[in-house]
């Protein structure tokens, strides 16, 4: 049977109909790009003719077709169900062909069909490949020139690391040679003074000394006020001639505030003598024994003094070190040469001497009247003077400079910040600044302060060895009351 002689029937359904429209389709898989399942008898015959004049026949039936899609052939009109297909001749079958190949774009339709396979613009253009090959190359050349960079920067980095340990090799042999420098000098700025009491003694050392001396004065003030420390008022040691009065109110002004010749507000008065004694005492030794580095000669230390405070009026550095040289002279290290150690030998007892004098003179002070005399008080407050004179000596030995630092050298306010001061261990610890700006009310040991380094340089900055120990009176403040349960709300 011939199928380009098949009629339309009711039984043929639209893709039968399709496929008898478009003869030898299925020779040619092409055909098919453009055809879904969905296709209907319309867009196949437009397909397949193109722009083409249109009988009123299958005007009729596209409109059928369109108004109804879906609709069995069986509802078209007699008219068309009537008109048999005509026979295609080769000519029109090679045009239909052509035309599948190349179908015009004017009767394509608007929107893309369901299950149609398409092949858009850019796809059937040349220029797609060219461009994603242009932008391929770019890529291509972008990594290659960020994989060159990365090259360069890790061999930047290997030549950082190596200058780095070179750098560090050379600052390691320059600190070497700096240390070796530094000791090279060490030993011939001392080789006569090679003993280990002419080198620099640690800031803790020096604090040790210190307070050891301290320790030991509050241990005696302590044995000497034992049978009786209270005291209720300064009346009780003012009694006695005026002369005495005025002696030992001069000398309590050293140390404390007065109001009215009342004790210092807050002072306990059941050891309000051993403060006051205590606070006498460190006042006086310090003072005496540490404020002059010659001292300990007595009358012949005149002539010393002298010098020295002429060489401090134009030339603070030299000064100082002919100060430290000539005790240092008087001193020597022990040796085996006879002359250097009979000269060292004679130091000793000078201190020790001087040091008893300075000891009576406190027997005699007006600070005699806190305390009776003993042989017992005697002998251990000598040695108390003798263990400060030798350890002034020895501060006196170094190019810095010594200040004891009284009440009258301090900040009438004390301040936690001050490094000349410090709360005495009766005082309550400032733990929450609280006593920041409180009067000072009794010194019980003066600051002891050094001033320049053993170079004979900066003698514009204190250093302190140990700071003033104060003592001030703030009143605890009273907690407030907790109101708990019942209480809360009867008071609310």
């Amino acid at each position: 049977m011939n199928h380009c002689s098949e009629v339309l029937s009711d039984e043929t359904s639209p893709n039968q109909t399709a496929s008898a429209i478009s003869l030898n389709s299925r020779n040619k898989p092409t055909a098919y790009a453009l055809v879904g399942h969905d296709v209907t008898p319309s867009d196949e015959v437009d397909r397949h003719t193109g722009a083409a004049e249109r009988d009123p026949i299958m005007v009729d039936f596209l409109s059928i077709h369109a108004t109804h899609p879906g609709k069995p052939e069986g509802d078209l009109p007699s008219t068309l169900n009537a008109q048999a297909t005509p026979l295609l001749s080769h000519t029109d079958h090679d045009i239909n062909r052509n035309r599948v190949r190349t179908p015009p774009t004017s009767i394509l339709p608007g929107d893309p069909l369901p299950n149609a396979i398409h092949v858009s613009n850019s796809m059937q253009s040349h220029d797609f490949p060219m461009a994603s090959g242009r932008i391929l190359k770019r890529l291509e050349d972008e990594v290659h020139h960020s994989y060159e960079e990365l090259r360069t920067l890790r061999k930047e980095i290997v030549d950082l690391k190596e200058q780095g340990s070179e750098l560090q090799q050379r600052s390691q042999q320059d600190r070497e040679e700096c240390s070796r420098a530094v000791h090279a000098l060490q030993e011939m700025a001392f080789k006569s003074w090679k003993a280990e009491k002419w080198l620099p003694a640690e800031h803790d050392t020096i604090n040790l000394e210190i307070f050891t001396l301290q320790a030991a004065m509050t241990g005696w003030t302590r044995g000497a006020t034992r049978d009786d420390s209270w005291l209720d008022d300064l009346s009780e040691v003012f009694q006695g001639e005026d002369q005495a009065k005025d002696a030992l109110r001069k000398e309590l002004s050293k140390v404390m505030v007065f109001k009215n010749d009342l004790l210092p507000e807050g002072l306990p008065q059941k050891r309000a003598k051993k403060f006051l004694l205590e606070a006498l005492l460190a006042h006086h030794l310090f003072t005496d024994v540490f404020s002059s580095p010659f001292s300990f000669l007595g009358d012949e230390s005149t002539s010393l003094d002298f010098i020295y405070e002429t060489g401090l009026s134009w030339n603070i550095a030299d000064a100082h070190r002919w100060r430290s040289d000539t005790l240092r002279l008087l001193s020597p290290e022990p040796s085996k040469y006879d002359k250097s150690e009979a000269v060292r030998l004679k130091i000793p007892p000078l201190l020790n001497n001087r040091a008893n004098i300075q000891a009576e003179n406190f027997f005699k002070s007006p600070a005699r009247c806190f305390f009776v005399e003993t042989p017992e008080l005697t002998a251990s407050l000598q040695k108390i003077y003798q263990q400060a004179a030798g350890l002034a000596y020895h501060l006196w030995t170094r190019r810095s400079m010594l200040k004891i630092v009284t009440r009258k050298d301090l900040n009438s306010f004390f301040h936690i910040d001050d490094q000349q001061m410090a709360l005495h261990t009766s005082v309550q610890e400032d733990i929450e600044n609280r006593l920041t700006g409180q009067p000072i009310s009794l010194v019980l040991y003066p600051g002891v302060v050094a001033y320049g380094l053993d170079g004979c340089v900066d003698y514009e900055t204190p250093r302190p060895w140990m700071p003033a120990k104060v003592w001030l009176y703030k009143p605890l403040s009273e907690k407030p009351e907790v109101l708990v349960g019942g209480d809360l709300e009867i008071k609310g």
